[in-house]
């Protein structure tokens, strides 16, 4: 492979700025601890981390994201990786590629896709006999190791097969994620060949409503609400309790025990998941406050029902499916196979986005999280931390090396002297919690055309990327992290940076969704689908622009939000 080329690259004879090229705003120290990052392009990553982040939480994301990505560039030639950094507790990401930039395209078409071809020959299989099955082993691992019972050695030993099994782990998210992304491309090429003028939103009908374990999650939540309505009073309960007081009340509420049983079914089921991710954010299984906030939504919602939703949706994919072979019947015999094998892998790729999210990003995470409380707790009572949950801001290396000095009772080793290099990055998280910070730094990255959406021209009128059609009004609701999307109330408009799989029960409370990031194939897209929900996104400044209380007009097809009147 080629040397790296830096999409930041100087052309020759450019001579770099005198002041490093970075631009920083005045209230901001320089971040670098690398000087060469002063002349690099970043980009913060609002979509997977719109919040802080903290030291262990980074050093997780450089353990398993930045090395999945990098293993995945050489097995399948992809031109470009992402390094990731944290200036000012915040994620950004750059762009390293390997080529030219103007031929990232071909490039990507060409040679990255023809690495995937045995794999895109038949995505379920290859889900199903390769990728689901080491996924399984993975969470077979982690389930039957006795976290309490384990000794100071065996934890600690633990915990270093636990880091060794999630980098694979996460080696293949990247490859479901490319594989999911080459599907699409695929079938996206071949539908707008055959549909001229068409939209990728049309395309999009033909590969939605199937089932996935986002969407089952989702449904679960209402599958609560209909056992707590069947109960007399138990539902009334869950109405008018506040969701941390919920659980409480309902084991004191006589009748209560089949929701009760029908809650620990479902926490057991799909629990193993967090608002965020983060291995310092508790699961739903250790907090199910969420849950029972969205159990609330649900029973002030009775003739609200997701599963009809559904069935409406998969019979609108068939009728539109019809449609298409119809056109593509007047077509030659290989194009018309050509176009149903690519409309099969689509169809296979999207609930692949999801359900490896589900089980990837989701379940691993918690699985490891669970050897780091333990340890945590251990390093707290053994007086190297304050308190468990300062486990938080130590890295990986760091860690490790206060587990084996655990083990080996070394109560003097250096490696448990750790309280004071703790209280400055906590003091760090603090003094950035609410400062603004860039979106970009360093040197102007080429922006593709479809990609400059923001504010329209027109005063009160929106602009970003149509996700899911249809058009609906609402007061805003402005979330910014999930704690803040509780408030939400049933046919609002939720506006946020991003939403995550703990988010979906919310998108049958809302009216609609507008995001600052996402696009047609992201998880908000599919899921806002599946929902039927008026859904915009690449809203730049959403959360800033729009106010609570604001009415507006969200139409999903068009990609437009019009504010109507101010909040």
């Amino acid at each position: 492979m080629k040397q790296p080329y830096r999409r930041d690259q100087p052309s020759p004879g450019h001579q770099p700025p005198a002041t490093g090229g970075a631009g920083l705003p005045p209230h901001l120290p320089a971040p670098w601890t690398d000087p060469a990052d002063a002349d690099r392009s970043f980009e913060r990553d609002l979509t997977h981390f719109p919040q802080p982040v903290t030291t262990l939480d980074f050093a997780f994301l450089k353990h398993t994201v930045e090395h999945g990505l990098a293993t995945t560039v050489p097995r399948f030639a992809a031109p470009f990786r992402v390094e990731l950094r944290r200036f000012w507790t915040r994620v950004y990401n750059h762009e390293v590629l390997y080529c030219e930039p103007q031929d990232v395209p071909r490039l990507w078409s060409t040679a990255t896709r023809e690495a995937f071809a045995p794999m895109l020959a038949d995505l379920e299989r290859q889900w199903s006999d390769a990728w689901l099955p080491e996924l399984r082993s993975a969470q077979a691992f982690w389930a039957v190791f006795d976290l309490a019972a384990a000794g100071d050695a065996d934890l600690a030993a633990h915990l270093d097969a636990s880091l060794a099994r999630v980098r694979r782990v996460w080696e293949i998210h990247f490859e479901v994620v490319y594989a999911v992304a080459h599907a699409w491309s695929m079938f996206w090429e071949t539908y707008s060949e055959v549909f001229e003028g068409a939209t990728q939103l049309d395309a999009a009908a033909l590969v939605s409503g199937f089932d996935n374990l986002t969407a089952e999650a989702g449904l679960a939540v209402w599958r609560l609400r209909d056992v707590a309505t069947s109960l007399p009073g138990v539902a009334d309960v869950v109405a008018a309790s506040e969701p941390a007081e919920a659980l409480a009340r309902l084991r004191a509420t006589p009748g209560a025990e089949p929701l009760l049983a029908a809650l620990d079914a479902y926490l057991a089921r799909y629990g193993r998941r967090a608002t965020r991710l983060s291995l310092g954010a508790k699961t739903l299984l250790e907090d199910p406050t969420p849950v029972l906030a969205q159990l609330r939504d649900a029973v002030a919602q009775p003739e609200s029902d997701p599963r009809r939703h559904r069935e409406r949706l998969a019979a609108e994919r068939e009728a539109a499916v019809l449609r298409a072979r119809e056109r593509v019947a007047r077509y030659p015999r290989p194009l018309r196979a050509e176009f149903e094998h690519r409309m099969r892998q689509a169809q296979v790729a999207v609930r692949l986005k999801e359900d490896h999210n589900f089980i990837i990003d989701h379940e691993t995470t918690a699985a490891v999280r669970a050897v780091v409380v333990e340890l945590a707790g251990r390093l707290a009572r053994a007086g190297a931390l304050h308190g468990p949950e300062d486990v938080a801001h130590l890295d990986l290396r760091e860690l490790r090396a206060a587990a084996e000095a655990l083990a080996a009772g070394r109560k003097d080793d250096e490696a448990l002297d750790l309280r004071d290099r703790v209280a400055a990055r906590a003091a760090e998280m603090e003094r950035y919690a609410d400062v603004a910070v860039p979106t970009t730094l360093g040197p102007p990255r080429p922006v593709p055309p479809q990609a400059a959406r923001g504010a329209a021209p027109s005063a009160g009128t929106l602009e970003g990327v149509g996700m899911s059609a249809g058009v609906a009004r609402g007061r805003v609701r402005v979330a910014r992290t999930f704690d803040e999307a509780r408030a939400l109330r049933p046919g609002e408009v939720l506006v946020a940076t991003s939403t995550s799989q703990p988010w979906t029960p919310l998108f049958a409370t809302a009216a609609a969704l507008v995001t600052e990031v996402g696009g047609v194939l992201s998880h908000m897209g599919v899921i806002a689908r599946e929902y039927r929900l008026p859904a915009v996104a690449g809203v730049t400044g959403a959360t800033e622009l729009l106010e609570d209380g604001a009415l507006v007009e969200v139409d999903g097809l068009a990609g437009v939000v019009r504010v109507l009147a101010e909040g």
